[in-house]
């Protein structure tokens, strides 16, 4: 009795060390690219628009957003007029392995503009190329919910049929005249200059001023270094014990 008491234990350690290493991992991820926006974002040239350096260099310029030579967009769900949105179509279902209250989200969906738009300060503009563009503190412009029925693959056990199961709809948009800061490489194009994402990294486009931005980043460093600290240490303690 004692052995198999023993044996469950054990095995309850090594899942909880499993755990603990799945979770380091993604606390590792975290920091990592918390770092890597940071260095970029400090490393980066402010200049006024009319100044913008040669094209390869990183910039992070902030003016306020305008119609590209294309004009205005208009937001699929809202319908807002726009000069960049988004959308994503999220999947609510019970996690087959969990009871009720267990909800597993899951992106079923998602789609960007990539029309370019103009960043103008009062030197001067410039277009932004929002391909592959990351966006930060953006205006939700729409979420909506659909409920379904337990959703997922099949029918569920009654113990999984959650009310709230069924499917988010979300939209963000950039309205002209928002205040932005765009992070991103200044390049030429059919030419005239552009700021662009690159193969290594992505165009940053942010409703927060640059000091915030990297406040924001140094306390995601600091809280997943905390994080990974005591993950750390539980996982020794389990591999010790």
């Amino acid at each position: 009795m004692d052995d198999m008491l023993v044996g469950e234990v054990r095995t309850s350690l090594q899942v909880l060390a499993l755990v603990a290493t799945a979770v380091t991992g993604l606390l590792l991820r975290l920091a990592h690219r918390a770092h890597t926006r940071l260095r970029t974002l400090e490393q980066a040239h402010a200049p006024p628009l009319r100044d913008l350096p040669a094209p390869g260099t990183e910039v992070a310029v902030d003016g306020n957003a305008e119609t590209g030579p294309d004009g205005l967009l208009t937001a699929p769900y809202s319908g807002v007029s726009c000069v960049w949105f988004r959308i994503e179509v999220w999947d609510r279902s019970p996690n087959p392995d969990t009871y009720h209250e267990r909800i597993r989200h899951t992106l079923l969906y998602s789609r960007q503009s990539s029309t370019p738009f103009a960043l103008r300060d009062r030197t001067g503009a410039v277009l932004c190329e929002p391909d592959r563009a990351a966006g930060d503190r953006l205006p939700l412009t729409h979420e909506s919910f659909e409920p379904g029925e337990g959703g997922g693959g099949g029918t569920p056990h009654a113990e999984h049929v959650a009310p709230d199961s069924g499917r988010v709809f979300l939209e963000w948009a950039i309205a002209p005249g928002t205040r932005l800061l765009v992070h991103g490489t200044v390049a030429r194009k059919d030419g005239r200059t552009v700021i662009r994402s690159t193969e290594e990294d992505t165009l940053l486009v942010s409703t927060r001023p640059a000091p915030e931005l990297r406040d924001a980043q140094r306390m995601t460093i600091l809280f997943t270094a905390l994080a990974f600290a005591v993950s750390l240490t539980g996982f020794v303690w389990l591999a010790l014990t």
